[in-house]
């Protein structure tokens, strides 16, 4: 047996079963030609999708192409040095780091190193 509160579901779908199936609507007739023209509109979409995706590609590998030839470039100009401007670089070079390693023949003031430590720090 049932339980009341299933059985009265049951009697409302019957009821909308029965009012869907008295008023259901009578579909209308197939209008192929309006079929066959949106058909024909998605295919003329993908056409003009996929030469705009060509094209853009394109355009992307142009500017990598030439922003490559142009880095390339500008980087073998400034690896060609003339002999004069190689000796002018490398007297640049060996006169800043020789100064960095030079041995001082006066010694180094020490004084702040003999001062003993007072104990002011303390309370």
């Amino acid at each position: 047996m049932m339980p009341r509160h299933l059985a009265n579901h049951d009697q409302e779908d019957l009821r909308w079963q029965q009012f869907l199936q008295k008023y259901q609507p009578v579909p209308p007739p197939p209008a192929h030609p309006v079929e066959a023209q949106i058909m024909a509109k998605i295919q003329e979409q993908r056409f003009l999708q996929q030469r705009q995706a060509v094209w853009l590609w394109g355009l992307v590998g142009l500017v990598v192409v030439v922003s490559g030839s142009l880095g390339l470039g500008q980087a073998w100009r400034t690896q060609q040095l003339s002999a004069m401007e190689q000796a002018e670089l490398e007297a640049f070079v060996v006169e800043q780091w020789s100064g960095l390693y030079e041995v001082s023949e006066e010694p180094m003031a020490r004084a702040w190193l003999d001062t003993p430590l007072t104990d002011s720090t303390r309370p």
